[in-house]
């Protein structure tokens, strides 16, 4: 505003009547451009009759009106117009039932400076919409349906279809009558166009009652009362208390509801500024407590320490809109605070290794580890303690709190903000109680921490354990496995080793060593079987079988178990059982187990075996009479080494690792096992086994076939000198093993069953005499050096794919399924440590019967 030119309104002697009430009198005001003014006062002071005047709506009795110097007529309303002058009313009570449209436009004739005037067919309504549509964004404000009747719309969409009424002809004086009134949503946006029309030197006369609204805009204020015109000022050089003093002072004797809101003026701003303080304390306790519960969450949710406290001083840094936030961790050994984490993380002088401060009182953070007390500084120039930080350059106030548990202090939690005093009482109390809860969080984090560690070292020791636990098994295995051999074949009289009988007294010798030889190698492989399993090395050969045949297996072996005993052994298989998915080998000694524990522990009566079939399942039940299980004994009957109480474990031997390693054998199989026990009447171990499906079924090994190119070579070597009815039926075994004493109690097992052994050395040569001379079965000691490259190389030999083989090996092989399916001839696995000569010979005899049409399996 420049008073050196020319007003754009100039108004002398404005004088108005309505009837015998004068509500205008002698009053004189100057509007310059780029101005903006604020019109105060009591009720019936004059306001709105003056609004009405120079918009043109009220036609004065007396007075002029100058505008840019030229006195012009102001009435009726569209001449005001056509100078420039637009208004705002506080509601729009006439044309009802006028659309918006049309009441933005009516009596708006275009004019020579307005782009529509340029338009042809001024009435297309099309055009017109876009136009006010285009107004209405940029003022911010909705778009209401412009076609709908103004009695249709809500009060504040009818006083936004006046402000784009008013401001689309973007006039060069702007008359506001209570604008804020029914749409304080938008107060931002209306201050803004009040600010924008005068930047583009427009002028504003703004009516309102909220003396604040007045001082936050307008440049000049006019005081009336009763009509007249108590004085001018501008708000740059009053204060809003003059202005309501001089209002109160000039009021009359009636107490009118406006002059009794003024008086009453402080006392409002008071509460005013009272409800602000604590909407801002509301608002920061909600912070807090939004901090705390965030704190809380990253407490119970995050372990690792460095991740915890990463998360934490972000947490802090934007709850709480700090300058900076930082967490320092006492090194107790150095006697030193270090910056573990900090927040923000973008600044590059903090992005250090390690930044450490000593604990002492040269700063904060060092006197607050040192004292274990909080430490606030809301001016750090006058703090001796606050050292410039070129890091932080804008800190102005700074908080320590010391991180506690019980009396130890563990670290410092370091705020600080870019301004004064910043810091108050309340807060204090506040972050040290989130300093409290930080510090039980580290310490649970350092404390899983800790149990991690000492997992991890437990879990190697345990790992370690297994791998010692099988080398030594091995190790004993070997030697042990040869004792009770050539014991074994010191006792059979029909191997003549001596010339003459043993006396009765070394046979019983002989028999001691050879069951105390079992009883030690039984409890060797139960140790051996555990530590593969705690170890993770069991692999399955999951394969879909007939359970039936397996359980009559077990059953025939069992027989032996019980001779010269009281018991019988009873057994309910139906022949229709459905064929299982599991590892057939692993089911055999899951059976074995649970009949060997009921031979030992039933003195008299029977031993049962059942199986039946379910929906997706088999279950299995081995029962016997025996003593039975107290309930005590039962919880914890599949645990390792469990043996019952002293005197069933004084009386029964065993590793009592027997039925732990048959729960786990059927649960890595997906079974379940269980025991149903009465003490004097007998126990029933149940297992399940699932049954196969459809497609698991499909990969049931085939039957063996043989080639016609094994057929003619074989016929060349055996039958080419006898006809058909003069064919000798020889079996011939290829055997090679680097360990004599384990050959030789294997030679003699093989004769036994009828096989002519022939035995050399564990190299290249044994494929090429397997090539050349295509024995009934070959044996091969693959845990010799050169066992696994002869091994690669036999079962590489396509002419050798239809021999039986037997593979001594000194653990369960890989999953062979991929070897089997290629290979028409069985393929067995023996363990080294199972490797005597009864288990020889019975896998000698179930080559003679795989090889007549068996399926193919892994026998391990």
């Amino acid at each position: 505003m420049d008073k050196t030119e020319q007003p754009f309104l100039k108004a002398i002697g404005l004088c108005k009547r309505y009837g015998g009430i004068e509500a205008l009198r002698d009053l004189d005001l100057d509007i310059y451009p780029g101005e903006v003014i604020g019109v105060v006062g009591d009720t019936d002071s004059g306001k709105s009759t003056l609004l009405g005047l120079i918009s043109g709506i009220v036609k004065p009795d007396k007075g002029r009106f100058y505008v840019r110097g030229r006195r012009v007529g102001l009435s009726p309303s569209y001449r005001a117009g056509r100078q420039g002058i637009r208004v705002v009313h506080q509601d729009i009570n006439i044309a009802e039932y006028m659309s918006a449209l049309t009441y933005i436009f009516a009596g708006q004739p275009p004019s020579a400076r307005h782009l529509l005037s340029r338009w042809v067919g001024w009435w297309d309504n099309q055009q017109l919409q876009a136009y006010a549509e285009k107004e209405f964004l940029r003022l911010d404000f909705d778009i209401p349906p412009l076609d709908c009747p103004l009695n249709d719309l809500t009060s504040a969409q009818r006083k936004m279809v006046a402000f784009v009424r008013a401001t689309i002809w973007m006039p060069d004086l702007l008359l506001l009558d209570e604008p804020i009134n029914g749409l304080e949503a938008y107060k931002s946006h209306i201050l803004r166009l009040i600010r924008e029309t005068r930047d583009r030197r427009g002028s504003v006369l703004l009516v309102t009652q909220n003396l604040d609204d007045v001082f936050l805009i307008a440049d000049r204020i006019l005081i009336l009362r009763a009509g007249r015109k108590v004085t001018e000022c501008h708000t740059a050089s009053t204060s809003v208390e003059d202005v309501v003093r001089v209002i109160l002072e000039s009021a009359e004797e009636k107490l009118t509801p406006a002059v009794w809101a003024l008086s009453n003026y402080f006392e409002v701003q008071r509460q005013a500024e009272e409800l602000d303080r604590l909407n801002k304390t509301l608002k920061q306790r909600a912070i807090q407590l939004q901090a705390h519960a965030e704190v809380a969450r990253s407490v119970t949710s995050i372990l690792d320490r460095n991740e915890l406290l990463t998360q934490i001083a972000q947490i802090i840094y934007q709850r709480f809109g700090y300058y900076h936030t930082g967490i320092f961790l006492i090194n107790t050994e150095t006697n030193e605070v270090i910056l573990r984490s900090s927040a923000p993380q973008n600044n590059v002088l903090l992005a250090v290794p390690e930044i450490s401060l000593a604990m002492d009182e040269k700063s904060m953070v060092g006197w607050c580890a040192l004292h274990g007390d909080a430490h606030l500084a809301n001016n750090v120039s006058k703090d001796p303690m606050c050292l410039p930080d070129q890091a932080l350059p804008d800190t102005r106030s700074e908080l320590v709190l010391p991180l506690r548990i019980g009396k130890k202090i563990v670290g410092v939690l370091d705020l600080q903000s870019n301004q004064l005093e910043a810091f108050s009482e309340d807060d204090v109390l506040v972050m040290q109680s989130l300093a409290d809860q930080l510090a039980i969080a580290i310490r649970n984090a350092d404390l899983f921490d800790t149990a991690e560690m000492a997992r991890e070292q437990a879990d190697k020791a345990n790992r370690l354990k297994s791998v010692f636990l099988s080398n030594m098994s091995h190790e004993l295995c070997t030697p042990l496995t040869a004792i009770i051999g050539l014991t074994q074949a010191m006792l059979d009289s029909n191997l003549n080793i001596y010339p003459t009988p043993l006396p009765t007294e070394y046979q019983r010798d002989l028999h001691t060593i050879s069951k105390s030889g079992e009883h030690l190698l039984g409890l060797i492989n139960d140790i051996l079987d555990q530590s593969k399993i705690e170890a993770g090395q069991i692999k399955l050969n999951q394969t879909a079988f007939d359970l039936s045949a397996v359980l009559y297996e077990v059953l025939s072996t069992t027989h032996a178990l019980l001779q010269g005993r009281p018991l019988e052994l009873q057994h309910d298989i139906p022949a229709n059982l459905p064929l299982v998915w599991a590892d057939s080998i692993y089911v055999r000694q899951v059976v074995l187990n649970l009949l060997s524990n009921a031979a030992k522990f039933t003195e008299q009566g029977s031993i049962r075996v059942g199986a039946s079939s379910g929906d997706t399942e088999i279950l299995v039940c081995v029962a016997d009479t025996g003593m039975g299980i107290p309930e005590y004994a039962r919880q914890n009957i599949f645990d390792r080494f469990h043996r019952g109480d002293l005197t069933v474990s004084r009386k029964y031997h065993g590793s009592g690792l027997g039925l732990s390693i048959s729960k786990q054998l059927v649960e890595l199989q997906g079974g379940r096992i269980w025991v149903e026990s009465e003490v004097g009447v007998g126990s029933q171990f149940y297992f399940t086994v699932p049954i196969a499906t459809p497609q698991q079924r499909v990969l049931k090994t085939t039957a063996l076939t043989e080639t016609p190119l094994y057929t003619a070579r074989r016929s060349v070597i055996f039958d080419s000198s006898h006809d058909d009815s003069a064919k000798i039926n020889v079996r011939f075994v290829l055997l090679a093993c680097s360990e004599s004493e384990l050959t030789l109690s294997w030679q003699k097992a093989l004769e036994r069953e009828g096989y002519v052994v022939e035995m050399v050395a564990v190299n290249k040569l044994f494929v090429e005499i397997a090539d050349l001379m295509l024995p009934d079965l070959s044996i091969l000691d693959s845990t010799d050096p050169q066992g696994p490259e002869v091994q690669r190389l036999l079962l590489d030999n396509v002419a050798l794919a239809h021999i039986p083989l037997i593979l001594v090996v000194a653990a369960d092989p890989a999953d062979d399924s991929t070897a089997l399916t290629q290979r028409p001839a069985p393929l067995f696995y023996l363990r080294k440590d199972n490797a005597v000569p009864q288990e020889m010979g019975r896998l000698a005899r179930a080559c003679l019967v795989s090889s007549s049409g068996a399926a193919n399996q892994i026998l391990k």
